[in-house]
Parts: C-alpha cells; sequence; structure tokens
C-alpha cells in the first residue's frame, strides 16, 4: 500500500482552491484546504469530497477519443491529442469565445502595481521565452495570478496549418 499526502488545487469551480489531500494507492482518503494557498489561504467547500469519485468511477474515461466524420468516437493516444489540442484549438482565436486576441488578464491591483495600464501592451517573460501581450484589467483575476490563453504569442493560419512564430521566444 502506498501512502501520501499531496498539494493540488480543486478543479470543480473557477476558484480552484488549494487544498492538501491524503492519498492511498490512487484513493482520496481525506482533503483540507491548504492554508499556504494564496487565493484561498485555507479555505475550501464541500466540493472536494467528490474528487475521488470522478478520479476513481468505474464509468471514466481513460484515454482520449476524438469525433469522426460520421459522429462516432474513436480512441487515440494521450500525444495524439495534446497534438490536436496545442496545433488546432488552443491556437485558433475562433475557439476563444470571450478572448479573441488573447489578452493577459490581470487585476487592476496588480496592474497598478506593475504599472500596467488596461488596454496597454506589455511583454510577459518566462525563462522559457517572450511574447508581446495586451493587458486586460479583470475584477475577477485573483490578485497575484496572471491568466494567458495556451498558444498565444503564435499566428495561426487556416485549417491550422503552417503555425508560425509570432513574438515567442524571441
Amino acid at each position: 500500500m502506498t501512502s501520501h499526502k499531496a498539494v493540488s488545487s480543486c478543479i470543480l469551480c473557477d476558484n480552484n482552491c488549494g487544498i492538501e489531500i491524503h492519498v492511498e494507492n490512487r484513493e482520496f482518503k481525506s482533503f483540507k484546504g491548504y492554508k499556504a494557498h494564496p487565493a484561498s489561504e485555507g479555505y475550501v467547500c464541500q466540493k472536494p469530497g467528490r474528487l475521488n469519485y470522478y478520479q476513481n468511477h468505474s464509468q471514466r474515461l481513460t484515454s482520449p477519443l476524438k469525433r469522426q466524420s460520421d459522429g462516432s468516437f474513436k480512441e487515440i493516444s494521450w500525444d495524439q491529442r495534446r497534438s490536436y489540442n496545442a496545433n488546432h484549438i488552443i491556437r485558433n482565436p475562433e475557439w476563444r469565445k470571450s478572448d479573441k486576441n488573447g489578452a493577459l488578464q490581470i487585476h487592476p491591483k496588480d496592474g497598478e502595481k506593475y504599472g500596467l495600464t488596461d488596454g496597454a501592451k506589455a511583454v510577459c517573460e518566462t525563462p522559457f521565452g517572450k511574447a508581446d501581450v495586451t493587458i486586460e484589467y479583470v475584477d475577477s483575476a485573483f490578485v497575484g495570478f496572471v491568466s494567458l490563453p495556451h498558444g498565444y504569442g503564435m499566428t495561426y493560419s487556416e485549417g491550422g496549418i503552417g503555425l508560425e512564430e509570432s513574438g515567442r521566444n524571441k
């Protein structure tokens, strides 16, 4: 029997509260709020109590499915799914319903703290690269966090073919 404690975030709503989970053989035995989480600060509702059900349900999908032209589904590998998501769905601005331009979303308090104004241009840089971004103030964003769409900095061409780097890893 393997047993350990893990720190994670609950995925059952958009608050993503920090949780500590006691795990035995893939079963979530108990959970509590993670006090060091910068947003939830130890608060957690009852929803994480259902995580074990979703993780270990007998009818849970265990591999990705891709819809076929006839409406049926075909099992594909995880690598095929990741490639499809990264190269077709995520980078295609038509799939982003509320944020076609893929702005960097930030709480107004953080924007003011770092001298960034709503609608302004900035550079988002990580150890892996950098991209030119447009700042968007979002009151619902957690203070201390930013949100940037996957595939940002890429130019999408029709049909998902011919993706070109555009402002990334320069």
